[in-house]
């Protein structure tokens, strides 16, 4: 599972569809800065980390740290979830892949899967 967070917590629909909106931003319709099977990439295709100035492509978890959407906090008995927490658990509803990283990187997964699940998630289906 993406989240090391509790099962029990309910899903923000709200949250979800503003992290998928700000994730469709950042990839600009454009299918090459996307990738699967890394955080990133350089412009020869060799996995870099998601900050890397050399990073021109990113999968669906490294486009989320670079925009900062995080799965939550945990302090003492506290958890907030975050808006990456309710963006994976959304796509975990709605498909049958398992969150961020599952609908990025299992088998078949393409740009254009990744921008309708996100377009729906964002209501712009």
């Amino acid at each position: 599972m993406d989240s090391p967070f509790e099962d029990h917590f309910q899903v923000d629909k709200k949250l979800a569809a503003e992290a998928a909106k700000k994730i469709l931003d950042f990839y600009h319709d454009d299918p090459s800065r996307w990738t699967k099977d890394a955080y990133a990439r350089d412009k020869d295709g060799k996995s870099c980390l998601q900050w890397a100035p050399e990073a021109v492509c990113w999968c669906l978890d490294g486009a989320r740290a670079v925009l900062h959407l995080s799965y939550g906090t945990r302090s003492g008995r506290t958890q907030v979830m975050g808006p990456a927490f309710h963006l994976s658990r959304r796509i975990t509803e709605l498909t049958d892949r398992n969150g961020l990283v599952g609908l990025n990187d299992q088998k078949g997964s393409t740009f254009e899967t990744v921008q309708s699940v996100l377009g729906q998630i964002a209501g712009k289906a």
